[in-house]
């Protein structure tokens, strides 16, 4: 049934032959670009999130959310030491010629009035989720 499918007009067409990658970089198709999101009790470069990570097409996001630091009771030594962390994992990943996504809980609130409609970049969704 899988070699035939798409051949009947419900879905107008047979479906193109190559559409399933048999590895990293044989996708032949559209490419899209895949988010990566690394939390701050994820900073290790064998995490799975980072496999098949491909630096020309795939961001990868870190935020520093206050509620993660504010819901548990934490040491504010803690605090930094992780906000650290994060900071520096996210420079180990540029060194690596990652594309990092990074907001930092210093960083200026956008107004949800003033974002794009449609195709609003990342940073701007990020920040206003932060705020």
């Amino acid at each position: 049934m899988g070699a035939r499918l798409g051949e009947h007009e419900i879905l107008l067409g047979a479906l193109p032959r190559c559409v399933v990658p048999t590895r990293v970089g044989a996708w032949t198709g559209p490419v899209m670009t895949v988010l990566r999101i690394i939390l701050g009790d994820q900073l290790s470069l064998d995490l799975s999130a980072l496999d098949h990570l491909d630096p020309d097409r795939d961001v990868v996001l870190m935020m520093e959310v206050m509620e993660e630091n504010t819901h548990v009771g934490h040491h504010k030594q803690k605090i930094v030491l992780v906000l650290s962390a994060m900071r520096h994992f996210a420079e180990t990943l540029r060194q690596r010629d990652l594309t990092v996504d990074y907001v930092r809980l210093d960083a200026p609130a956008i107004p949800a009035a003033s974002q794009p409609r449609s195709n609003a970049p990342l940073r701007g969704i990020a920040r206003a989720a932060l705020w």
